[in-house]
This record gives structure tokens, sequence and C-alpha cells, in this order.
């Protein structure tokens, strides 16, 4: 019953259908006749088969001309449901439509009963769709509490292919005490594993990256033992047909060679040349011919590349470098620092601030406003982490100073550069005010 009336018609009854659950004496009908029809739901319309049986034993009407009501009204055909209101109420002798009149019921209690199947059934539900989601929640809530990290493995694997969702669950995972482990060659499979320190993240997420290489990857692991290093990593998988040097760059960016023990800096300065001294070794390999100086004449293999002494890139660049390739933030995140000052200040996600957006007083979908600029505007909203809801920013202006304080002074620029592309259209001034569950951010705030 909750599935099927937390819907934008039947919604409206919740608070009746409570009432009436814990006291039965609430229990009200219209006429006599909705009893057996609506006992089992403390006397409100639920289900789209309670209004097929309200036109066929109150309005005389057969059971596929009840449907075909039930279809007008859903598609909200103002010809069809005012000629339909006739019918049930008066009866329509040539579809022999007896009508509720003609069945003891008077005229100002069958119009107020066709209201009410009216603005139910806009968005009503059958009974059976409810029972079988009913069913699935359950499940998925049974998995989500007694096999979290599986349940929540098995998601991310679900939306592999959308960012923002994948993003969204990564948040959730955290919210959980799940920790997600980075992408590794030697780890990772191509989708979403659970291991003992949490989720690891799955390989086929990376740009570029071609389950079938993947696959690839995973077979010679088990076969060869786990990659020893970056060069042993593209001469063993040098011949599977599928490696490429974008797709060994994009593995490199988004660190799943960090735990080999190279500097990322550093790999990215030798992996094209690694990739080159390997395909030459074997193409002379092929030809019959034996390099003495580039390989070593008993092994076939190629000489050690020595590392360059390079410094590591700074942990801003890793970031970076991780959304580029995985389309999220991996080894941290630059709001990470400010997650204490927004749990504090009673923090809003960026999900929430665009799924609010419908909820602005002039009905726009305006997303970001400059929120570093006091004077300009009385309120602003400032996406400080993208559209994954992972860490979003909802400032207000009039909090500004507040937040600043709870983040030791630098929050203004916390963002900066870290937001969306240029385009986003500017909320009105007023937008704040009208977020969803917009109450929480009365002040300035910055979560996750």
């Amino acid at each position: 019953a909750v599935i099927a009336l937390y819907r934008p018609g039947p919604m409206e009854s919740i608070p009746r259908f409570i009432a009436c659950k814990h006291n039965p004496s609430l229990v009200t009908y219209k006429h006599p006749m909705l009893q057996p029809i609506l006992s089992v739901t403390y006397g409100c319309i639920v289900y789209q088969e309670q209004v097929i049986r309200i036109f066929q034993e109150l309005g005389g009407f057969s059971l596929g001309q009840a449907d075909m009501v039930r279809r007008a009204i859903s598609k909200k055909k103002a010809k069809e449901i005012e000629k339909e209101r006739q019918a049930f109420v008066y009866g329509d002798a040539e579809r022999g439509i007896r009508g509720c009149i003609a069945n003891g019921i008077d005229e100002a209690t069958a119009q107020a009963i066709y209201d009410e199947i009216f603005d139910f059934a806009n968005y009503a539900f059958n009974k059976a769709h409810a029972v079988s989601y009913a069913v699935v929640a359950y499940q998925t809530a049974y998995f989500k509490c007694h096999y979290t990290r599986e349940y929540m493995a098995a998601l991310l694997t679900s939306v592999l292919d959308n960012s923002d969702k994948v993003a969204g669950y990564i948040s959730e995972c955290r919210d959980c005490g799940i920790k997600m482990l980075p992408p590794d060659v030697n780890r990772s499979s191509d989708r979403f594993t659970v291991e003992d320190g949490g989720i690891r993240f799955g390989l086929v997420a990376v740009k570029n990256i071609g389950r079938g290489f993947i696959q690839s990857v995973v077979r010679e692991r088990q076969l060869g033992g786990d990659f020893r290093s970056l060069q042993d990593f593209c001469d063993r998988m040098y011949d599977c047909g599928e490696m490429n040097k974008r797709a060994v760059e994009n593995l490199v960016r988004c660190g799943a060679f960090d735990s080999l023990g190279a500097k990322r800096s550093q790999m990215l300065a030798v992996y094209e040349k690694i990739m080159d001294a390997i395909g030459n070794v074997r193409r002379r390999n092929v030809e019959g011919q034996i390099d003495f100086f580039g390989m070593s004449a008993d092994k076939n293999t190629v000489q050690e590349v020595v590392m360059p002494d390079l410094p590591e890139f700074t942990a801003a660049e890793r970031m970076s470098m991780e959304r580029e390739t995985a389309g999220l933030y991996l080894s941290g995140h630059p709001m990470m620092d400010y997650r204490d000052a927004a749990k504090r200040s009673g923090a809003v996600t960026i999900g929430d601030v665009l799924a609010g957006a419908a909820l602005l007083e002039d009905g726009s979908s305006g997303k970001c406003a400059d929120a570093a600029d006091e004077e300009r505007h009385a309120d602003g909203l400032c996406d400080a982490g993208g559209r994954n809801g992972l860490h979003g920013a909802a400032v207000l202006q009039q909090g500004a100073g507040k937040m600043r304080e709870l983040s030791g002074g630098e929050h203004a620029g916390a963002g900066e550069g870290q937001g969306e592309p240029a385009g986003r259209e500017a909320a009105p001034d007023h937008a704040g005010r009208h977020i969803s569950h917009g109450e929480r951010a009365a002040t300035a705030g910055v979560r996750r």
C-alpha cells in the first residue's frame, strides 16, 4: 500500500490512511457500497483495481468499460472524462451502463465519488505492480542490511556507464563506512568487487579500457602472477591484441599502477618508450633477428627501462587525472577537508540542490550561481564538486561568513576550478529558499 500511495495523486491520502490504520473508528465511506471495496485500505482508494471495481459495482460498467475509463483519466482526456462522468452518475443506455442513480446512489454522492476517482487515477498504481515492487524492495533492503558490501558492489557494477550514479553510490558506501579501494592492475577486475578492506574499483569504468582487455589482464594475472612493474605489465600484455598507449596512459593516470611502487609522473614519462621498445623486440623476433643492444639474447626480453628522477604530481593534479579518466575523484576530493564543517553547518548535497530545482518559485531549473560574490547576490548556489552528488556544496550568501569561520577562513575558494564547465545557468536570487529540504540549508553548507 505504501508503494501505491507514494505517488502524486494518491499521496494526498497518506495522512488519512495512517490515521485510519491506527484508529479504525475514523474510517468512513461516501456510500455503504464502497465498504467491501475499500475496507482493506481503510476507506482510501489506493489501487487501480479498486477504481475498476467502483465503476463496475456502483456505476454498472463492464470490466472492459471500467478499464477504458481508467485509461482516459490517466491520459487526461478531458472530453472522455466528462462523458464518462455522465455515464457513471446517470447511466448510458446505449452502452448498457446503469449509472449510480439507478443503483440507489444519490447524485451528489456519485459526483463526489467520481471527483475522488479523478484525483486518484491520474497517477494510480495497480496492486500487482505494488506487490512486485514491495518484494524487490524487501529483498534489496535485506541484502543491503546483511550483505552491505556485496550489495553495493553489485549496485555500482550495474551503473558503470553512468559516472553520476557511480559517484552517488560511492558516497553512499562512505556513509555506510565502506572503504572504496582504488583501481589496481593486480587486484581489480572488470566490475566492482568485494575485498576484506572494502570494495575495489572496477577497471571497466576507466575510459578507453575495454572489457576484453581487462579480462585478458585478469587471465594473465592468474596464470603468471601479479605484475611487478609497468614494464612487466606492458611486456606480458603486449600480445593480447587490445592494449594500446591510450589504455596504458589512462591506467597510469587513474592510479591503477600506484601499488607497483613507481610515481605516476615517472610512469607517464616512460610508458611510450617502454611500449615502443617492446614493439621493436616483437617485430625483430618475427623477422628472426636479435638486437644485442636492445635485448637479452638468452631471455628475449627488453632491457629494464630506468625510471627518471621526477617529483610526483601534487594531490590536486592526481585527483584531476582521476576525474578525467574515471569520471570522478578516487584518491580524495577537493572538498574532503570540509567534511566535518559540512556536518556541523547543516549540509545539502549538490544532488539535492539540483533535484530541488523544480521547486523554485518561478519554475526555472537554474543550477549554479556565483556564491563567492556576496555583493552581487543575496543568495547563491555553488557546485563545488560536480553533479555527482559525492561532494557538493550549497552556499547561501547570508551564511557565508559562518562557513568561513567553521572551515578556518578558506572556504570561499575551496572549490575553485573544480566545479562544472562554464555555461551553466544561474539560479534566481531566491533559489536557496526553495531547495528540497531547504530548511536544512538555513546556513551555508558543504557536504562531503
